[in-house]
């Protein structure tokens, strides 16, 4: 058998859809069997009669959403007699204008509509039932009800929510439940969480044998489906247009058609493809040879648990050991997924996610020729990726960011980023260690976060006590390099200057250079860091090209924040020039008048700060949400605040965590999209929970809430 699957077809059809009645035309001459596989949903049409209009047999075609059911590809014959026979003991009057007939029952607000096929027969594709105004279910027909929706009102709209597929003797095959763009598909055994597990399912229970045949003709959103359960079927695609753009085409990268991108791609996967003409085929077989040999995916490790997999991981290691041996160099793409950081909720550690490092540690065993791809928001321990040949920090880089690191990874752009953080060894030599919130293992700790680092931020830290990091504030390497030359400082007032020196690429390729201008500050024991980053400025430049960079210091570059205003302090300034904090190129001493330091706190003073420390420095109260007794409550608290003295607001996080759970269901609760939304609810204030449930919790509920937690004095 052969299996050719597209996605939709209309009375309009496009070339794709001519090919396959082509195709299917010459299967029958030839007595070869086939099918025709259409995955779309097709509610206002009987997909039968487009099919049968282009030409295709009715047992030749097969409909994904009746495939799990016993009703057949078929004509509408169900009639207006059929559907009255439904409501002969109900009173109602009876109209029909063309193609609409409607049924209104006993003078009320409730009426069917009929939509016939055409307005002069009696041939019901569709009825739709209106209560009390409002849209609540339509069935559709061909010899029998197919399949049913089911509305609810939203925002004075029809909202869809749920379908009914039945059989032919009414009984439910199975169930779509729909939330906007998600949807889930309910078995009797089984429950499907998108589209894509749908098809795939379909593909599975087609029992596919080594003799059966799949041809691809659209791929968008089912393709990888497909190729996931088509085996030990041989699988192949039909290219039915062009299928890459020759300008954005040159000697190190292809731009494919979209249609065709996740095919070509796969081909590995894919056992032939079919193109329109032999000079088309010639040069697909060209392209794959000069862009694909180079290049092989294998995924090692899933990104939605932290638990090794042993089989992904056996696999990536023979793929790495062939590379070894073919002198072709390892990327590994890794970093901070979903499950390790999102909004909502604290990471609950500094580690890579654990299965990343168990199967980076084995590669690193086999070679060190290794690019390290990393992703995230935020520093987490690169023990590991360090130990690599390179490291590529590429952030959260949008939709675009595979180009971008493509682009970088190719050279054909040269990487100018520097780091805006720090990367520290260890969570542990973060001032603030110790004082964060705990969560997961340490729930019996406070919710609120403390930073008792007070001005020592980040790289003032790190830099003014000496603690070593892994990679320092400003740091980032070219595939260029770049000297430093002819500091001159010039004083453009009693306590501002103008700082200009020029920059030259030394190197073979054109790029752009962060230049970085920290004021170091007077040596005392004074309450202020080491040195402070004060101005910057990224510059173009060509091979060999040099420009002279000029970036003003204003005072505040050599004042502090003191009574209320901000003051320059006196004493002999370092002007310096560096490409990061830790490799100072330039630099000059300027001597500022000012006042003398006063301040409550010296350097020995221990950072972080003690409680005592902290307030003296900063004088006032301080507010600890997670201390808040009965009587201090309002509506900025928390419902986990709340929760010790309300039995409200218990009875609220069980009634928000079930919500939570059939919301999302069949998700776990360690799911990050999941996670995010419950700790929103649980420990947001109630007052953002109350405006964003959509009316669902009202004001005067959580004003309840509040008032049963104070009573508790």
């Amino acid at each position: 058998m052969i299996y050719n699957f597209n996605l939709g077809i209309g009375w309009a059809s496009s070339g794709v859809e001519y090919a396959q009645i082509y195709r299917a035309r010459m299967f029958r001459n030839i007595g070869v069997d086939a099918k025709f596989v259409f995955t779309d949903m097709f509610p206002s049409e009987n997909m039968e009669h487009m099919t049968k209009n282009i030409g295709f047999l009715d047992s030749e075609v097969i409909w994904l959403y009746t495939f799990f059911t016993d009703f057949k590809t078929a004509p509408v014959t169900y009639t207006l007699s059929d559907l009255e026979k439904k409501f002969t003991d109900l009173n109602y009057t009876k109209t029909r204008e063309g193609k609409i007939c409607r049924y209104v029952f006993g003078g009320s607000n409730n009426f069917y509509t009929a939509y016939m096929v055409n307005d002069h027969d009696d041939f019901v594709h569709r009825v739709e039932l209106v209560s009390n105004g409002f849209l609540i279910r339509k069935d559709y027909f061909t010899y029998g009800r197919v399949y049913s929706e089911y509305y609810a009102p939203l925002d004075n709209k029809a909202h869809l929510y749920h379908r009914r597929f039945f059989n032919e003797n009414g009984s439910v095959a199975y169930e779509e439940i729909i939330d906007d763009d998600r949807v889930m598909y309910k078995f009797n055994d089984k429950m499907l969480c998108s589209k894509e597990e749908f098809v795939g399912y379909m593909v599975s229970q087609l029992h596919l044998t080594k003799d059966d045949v799949v041809l691809i003709d659209r791929s968008t959103d089912i393709g990888q489906s497909i190729i996931m359960n088509c085996k030990p079927a041989r699988v192949g695609t039909v290219v039915h247009a062009d299928h890459f753009s020759e300008k954005d085409t040159n000697d190190d990268y292809i731009l494919w058609n979209n249609f065709y991108e996740y095919e070509f791609n796969m081909h590995k996967h894919i056992d032939f493809y079919i193109c329109s003409t032999q000079a088309q085929s010639d040069l697909m077989v060209q392209q794959f040879e000069k862009y694909y040999e180079k290049v092989r995916y294998v995924k090692g490790y899933k990104r939605n648990t932290f638990n090794r997999n042993k089989r992904l991981e056996q696999e990536a290691l023979r793929a790495v050991k062939q590379a070894v041996r073919k002198g072709i160099p390892i990327l590994f793409f890794g970093g901070l997924t979903d499950m390790a950081e999102g909004e909502g909720y604290d990471r609950e550690h500094y580690d890579l996610p654990y299965n990343q490092t168990a199967l980076l540690r084995q590669i690193l065993k086999i070679t060190d020729r290794v690019g390290f791809i990393s992703f995230g928001g935020a520093p987490y321990d690169m023990e590991f990726p360090a130990r690599c040949k390179a490291l590529l920090q590429m952030y959260l880089g949008g939709e675009s960011v595979g180009k971008a690191c493509a682009d970088i990874v190719m050279g054909r752009v040269n990487p100018s980023g520097k780091l805006a953080e720090s990367i520290p060894f260890s969570e542990r030599d973060v001032p603030s260690y110790g004082y964060f919130g705990k969560q997961g293992r340490q729930k019996k700790a406070l919710d609120d976060v403390e930073y008792r680092e007070s001005i020592f931020v980040g790289y003032r830290y790190y830099d003014t006590f000496d603690i070593p990091v892994r990679y320092c504030f400003g740091h980032g390497l070219s595939y260029t390099t770049y000297k430093y030359s002819n500091l001159r400082v010039k004083k453009n007032g009693q306590t501002s200057y103008e700082v200009s020196f020029e920059v030259q690429n030394a190197g073979s390729m054109a790029g752009s250079e962060i230049v970085e201008v920290y004021v170091k500050n007077p040596n005392s024991d004074a309450f202020r860091a080491k040195r402070e980053l004060r101005g910057f400025a990224k510059v173009r430049l060509e091979p060999g090209e040099c420009k002279t960079v000029t970036i003003p210091l204003a005072e505040r570059a050599f004042s502090v924040y003191q009574n209320h205003e901000f003051q320059v302090i006196g004493g002999e300034y370092e002007i310096q020039i560096g490409a990061s904090l830790q490799d100072i190129r330039l630099y000059q001493k300027v001597e500022i008048e000012g006042r003398e330091v006063q301040c409550l706190l010296t350097l020995n003073n221990k950072v972080p700060l003690s409680r005592a420390d902290f307030d003296k420095l900063y004088e006032g109260k301080r507010t600890h949400f997670s201390q808040t007794m009965p009587g201090e409550f309002t509506t900025k608290n928390s419902l986990n605040q709340m929760r010790p003295y309300s039995h409200l607001a218990r009875r609220w996080l069980r009634i928000g965590k079930f919500a939570v759970r059939l919301m999302y269901f069949p998700k776990p609760m360690h799911d990050p999209e999941v996670r995010m939304m419950w700790e929103g609810i649980a420990d947001g204030n109630i007052d953002s929970v109350c405006n964003q449930s959509g009316g669902i919790v009202k004001h005067k509920t959580i004003l309840k809430i509040v008032r049963s937690a104070n009573r508790r004095k």
